[in-house]
């Protein structure tokens, strides 16, 4: 039979479904309670496992349970009853087959009981500050220990999956994105969307972890992270290198052992590649699954984007650039328009269009994670080297075949330091120091120094100025010395929804769509910019109320002069 395991006060308790009584004095116990087909048995056994007490409840038709939460040491049970039961939760008279939610008492009898006559599907039954929450397909409803209806939130929509993190923050997965939900208060809270290309309506999930899930989507395994679901608005999709360490089974925690990938996996070529864990429980028992990983199809540009002459295009897939097949690591050397187009082994499309401009700065194409120093353009750099003999008349430092002069002594740390102004491109620098030329008793020497210094340049920050003209239009004026001006983004939020519109820097229109109408917002806009390495955002260039009564809303227009100079 399927079952649940609780362990209170020194106490198993074993409690399940059963529709066949193999056992004749279990199977005489039902006929004199006079139950038949589906019922509830419980088992109470004391650490060494000898049994202290039993129980069958139920009725003449099906009762089932669906979930066991424990709240204060009590049991609770959720469980689905036919409508005309009879027995221990009534005799019915309801209109269809309903949900019962029950708290068990010392004798494992049901002390009290209620059904709900409603049809949903259970999501999630658990307890939080000695309350009971039951999340369904549509609601979340709170009860009191003793069972007594406290409150109601109806959720915007379908839930396939709930979850209670550590924060006591309820997520909700509905079909086309998932909702955080504050359960002292009953309300939402937040909001995230899904990766491109996922439709969670046909998801099924099988195995939860403490802050994700495992689940089966259309062959292919999917983690979902619920912690950084919530937290960056992204869902994490398993991948290689995922590390997974216990998972919840029906033979308890399991450890991983290892992940087995088929030898032709290949992380830059999307598809469906299989793998299987190979698990091992807590008593040594090994045992394995197979399924299938994705690769999505990714790149690393945007539509609408603009990048500079000779920036390198990565990919995953296949991909055709105007029409053209093109190799990983393409460099776009041609000013112009582009469709890029991947495809993975199943031919699923995905276009993207951007273009190529010589006004955009060229960007150093070097990603170095660990860099020594920090400067924006413009800044001079000073570059520290620590020295055996700080009394040396020092002459000066090759620095990528360049001599500099000393530029200070600092004799109390054994440093000298010369400055850099050499920086004509943003992002990351590589600087090798290759020898100390220095005097000593009128004698020239070199030392070996051999060093090698990583540096992060960082773009001059645009300079904002507004203007209302007389057609009551705002001009955003714009100093972007180093044209790194890559979007707008829109915020529009309240108490109930956030949401954020990225618009390409180009001739475009700000359109609102696929909002929740009948609503006021707040709104701001910031400036979006490329650092060389990531994008940045300024302050707030305006902010205010929007009410919002129609589901599509042009918000104004963004027109492109003289280079970046106006938007």
């Amino acid at each position: 039979f399927n079952y649940k395991i609780k362990f209170i006060n020194n106490n198993i308790y074993i409690l399940g479904n059963i529709n066949n009584y193999i056992d004749d004095n279990l199977n005489l116990e039902a006929k004199n309670k006079g139950l038949a087909r589906s019922d509830i048995v419980i088992f109470q056994f004391d650490l060494d496992f000898n049994e202290v007490n039993h129980n069958l409840l139920g009725g003449k038709l099906n009762e089932s349970i669906t979930d066991v939460e424990v709240c204060d040491q009590v049991i609770y049970i959720i469980g689905k009853k036919d409508q005309e039961t009879g027995g221990d939760l009534g005799y019915g008279g309801l209109d269809s087959n309903s949900i019962f939610i029950a708290k068990l008492d010392d004798n494992l009898e049901f002390e009290n009981y209620i059904v709900l006559d409603k049809k949903f599907n259970v999501e999630n039954f658990f307890s939080y500050n000695s309350n009971l929450y039951l999340s369904t397909n549509t609601n979340l409803y709170s009860f009191s220990k003793k069972l007594i209806f406290l409150d109601n939130l109806k959720y915007p929509e379908i839930v396939k999956y709930s979850h209670l993190t550590e924060d006591s923050e309820l997520i909700g997965l509905s079909q086309t994105k998932g909702y955080v939900y504050d359960i002292n208060k009953m309300e939402v809270i937040d909001f995230f969307s899904y990766p491109d290309g996922f439709d969670f309506g046909e998801i099924n999930f099988f195995e939860e972890l403490d802050n994700s899930v495992l689940c089966e989507y259309d062959d292919y395994l999917v983690l979902l992270d619920i912690v950084k679901m919530k937290d960056s608005h992204i869902s994490d999709i398993y991948t290689k290198d995922k590390e997974i360490i216990d998972v919840s089974t029906i033979f308890g925690k399991c450890t991983l052992i290892r992940k087995e990938e088929e030898y032709y996996f290949d992380p830059l070529v999307c598809g469906k590649y299989p793998f299987s864990y190979f698990m091992e429980t807590r008593d040594g028992l090994e045992f394995s699954f197979t399924n299938t990983q994705l690769i999505p199809l990714e790149t690393n540009v945007i539509e609408n984007g603009v990048y500079p002459i000779g920036y390198n295009l990565r990919f995953t897939g296949k991909a055709y650039l105007n029409d053209e097949i093109v190799i990983n690591n393409y460099p776009l050397n041609i000013v112009g328009n582009y469709k890029l187009v991947l495809l993975d082994n199943n031919n699923t499309e995905k276009v993207i269009k951007f273009s190529v401009s010589e006004y955009q700065r060229q960007i150093c194409d070097f990603y170095q994670d660990y860099y020594q120093y920090e400067i924006n353009k413009g800044e001079d750099l000073e570059l520290n080297i620590v020295v055996e003999n700080i009394e040396d008349d020092f002459v000066g430092l090759y620095v990528n075949e360049k001599l500099y002069d000393i530029s200070s002594v600092k004799k109390e740390e054994n440093l000298i330091a010369i400055k850099v102004n050499d920086f004509k491109n943003l992002g990351y620098h590589c600087f090798y120091v290759e020898k100390l030329i220095y005097k000593r008793n009128e004698v020239l020497y070199e030392d070996k120094i051999d060093k090698y210094f990583y540096v992060k340049v960082n773009p001059v920050l645009p300079i904002f100025e507004l203007e209302i003209d007389e057609e009551n239009s705002l001009i955003i004026g714009v100093e972007d010395a180093d044209n790194c001006l890559r979007l707008i983004r829109l915020y529009l939020y309240n108490n109930n929804f956030e949401y954020y519109f990225d618009y390409p820097i180009h001739n475009n229109s700000i359109i609102i769509n696929n909002v929740n109408i009948d609503q006021i917002y707040n709104f701001n806009m910031k400036i979006g910019y490329y650092t060389g390495s990531e994008i940045k955002y300024s302050e707030e260039i305006i902010a205010g109320k929007i009410h919002l009564k129609e589901s599509e809303l042009i918000f104004g227009n963004i027109n492109l002069l003289n280079n970046y100079e106006t938007i």
